[in-house]
């Protein structure tokens, strides 16, 4: 990498770390990083972003350029295979799922149409995914993803779709626990990066890798390696399942859908907010009975 390169990114990463992926309220412009990528078409605004700053950014995107082409040419062919495994896999679960949701979440939204955007990724796992870079869409990295890894990719799929079926559930959640003095206590770490504590949690509970409708859709070695441990009390394995929540607070989370599920009942917000307020002390206990202090928040 030559030094220009070096030193745009340096620059890029100081602008992206101070506005993240905060939602900004102007029409038609979700966020920071969605209204930097469409600059052109929306023209300069300083409402949002100081002209230095854009400055930087297309300077970066102008430098970076070939590069990022070199490595698209190169990628570009396995787009259509990757979407087919995806493609039919998801289908195959979808209805499953989707009749899930419907179960546990009354105002789960799954009417409307959600725009997947596939992205490039480094490795033959794929990457991770994203709901922010516009309403109703998703990105997902998977370019170089091999086929024994969709399950997995799924679950990220899933875990970005859940952000959007229950954005005014999530919502709802986040506004119970606003002020509550477990979960400030727990987020500080989040807060420090403008990363939505409660929403992200309520997301990872419902779906990710190791929660438990992960779990029952999409059987993974992660999952079952995180059911064995808390059975036998294997602190040592479980540490080693961490999702930048405690694999602990997950499985208690899931355990709580577990069991609205078996029982054919929907989990209002404030239940949801509830079970989350709950599960803290236990996981912090839990951790102490091992000699260990939790770590709430690790991205």
């Amino acid at each position: 990498m030559s030094e220009k390169e070096k030193e745009v990114l340096e620059d890029i990463k100081k602008l992206l770390q101070k506005y993240g992926f905060e939602e900004v309220n102007i029409p038609g412009v979700y966020s920071v990083f969605n209204y930097l990528m469409r600059y052109e078409d929306l023209g300069s605004n300083k409402n949002i972003i100081t002209l230095p700053e854009t400055d930087c950014f297309l300077k970066t995107m102008e430098i970076l350029k070939p590069r990022f082409e070199k490595i698209w040419k190169e990628q570009e062919r396995n787009f259509s295979k990757v979407q087919k495994f995806i493609k039919e896999k998801f289908y195959q679960t979808e209805w499953q799922i989707e009749d899930d949701f419907k179960k546990l979440f009354k105002d789960a939204d799954l009417k409307e149409e959600i725009e997947i955007i596939l992205l490039l990724s480094a490795d033959e796992r794929g990457g991770g995914g994203g709901a922010n870079n516009g309403p109703n869409t998703i990105t997902l990295e998977c370019s170089s993803i091999k086929e024994d890894y969709i399950n997995e990719k799924l679950c990220i799929l899933w875990h970005e779709l859940t952000h959007i079926i229950l954005k005014e559930y999530i919502r709802d959640v986040s506004s119970l626990l606003e002020k509550n003095l477990i979960i400030k206590k727990a987020s500080k770490n989040a807060d420090k990066i403008k990363y939505n504590y409660v929403k992200e949690l309520v997301v990872y509970s419902v779906f990710i890798r190791v929660s438990y409708l992960a779990g029952k859709h999409f059987p993974n070695e992660l999952y079952e390696r995180l059911v064995k441990a808390v059975k036998d009390d294997d602190f040592e394995s479980l540490e080693k399942v961490h999702y930048t929540f405690p694999a602990y607070l997950i499985y208690l989370n899931g355990e709580f859908i577990r069991d609205k599920l078996e029982k054919k009942e929907a989990i209002s917000q404030q239940e949801m907010a509830d079970a989350i307020v709950k599960n803290h002390p236990l996981t912090e206990k839990y951790f102490k009975d091992h000699g260990k202090k939790v770590v709430w928040f690790n991205y």
